[in-house]
């Protein structure tokens, strides 16, 4: 029997991250009374893209993560970048959603830094676990 047990914790807290995000964009849509698209409204459209760019770079890191994690590569690595991957997601939810408010914008290029560096060296162990 196949053993994805870091994968499936993984998925499920990025499928409650996922949740709450559409939870909050939907009250939004509720609170500004629009049905499609952003209306114009600042407040709607970052909760949009913050809902929006969680599901552009989940499934691939996902995907990296269970490929690796059945090709029995390191648990502490994997764990270790998974961390930086949730913490960048948390991060860029809260820059969209109640930061950048402020003209703040560091924690979103954090975000997107931690997203990049867990999704770039997922992908890059998974060259290096082909080829050796």
């Amino acid at each position: 029997m196949l053993e994805i047990k870091f994968t499936l914790i993984y998925a499920a807290v990025l499928a409650y991250m996922l949740i709450f995000l559409s939870v909050f964009t939907i009250l939004r849509r509720r609170k500004k009374q629009v049905r499609f698209f952003g209306g114009n409204d600042a407040e709607l459209e970052a909760a949009m893209r913050a809902q929006g760019n969680f599901t552009e770079y989940s499934p691939m890191f996902l995907i990296l993560f269970l490929v690796l994690e059945l090709n029995h590569f390191s648990v502490l690595l994997l764990n270790i970048f998974a961390g930086v991957f949730l913490l960048g997601r948390v991060c860029h939810a809260y820059s969209l959603l109640f930061h950048e408010k402020k003209g703040d914008f560091r924690f979103r290029v954090a975000a997107m830094t931690m997203t990049f560096v867990s999704i770039g060296a997922l992908a890059k162990f998974c060259i290096f676990d082909f080829l050796f």
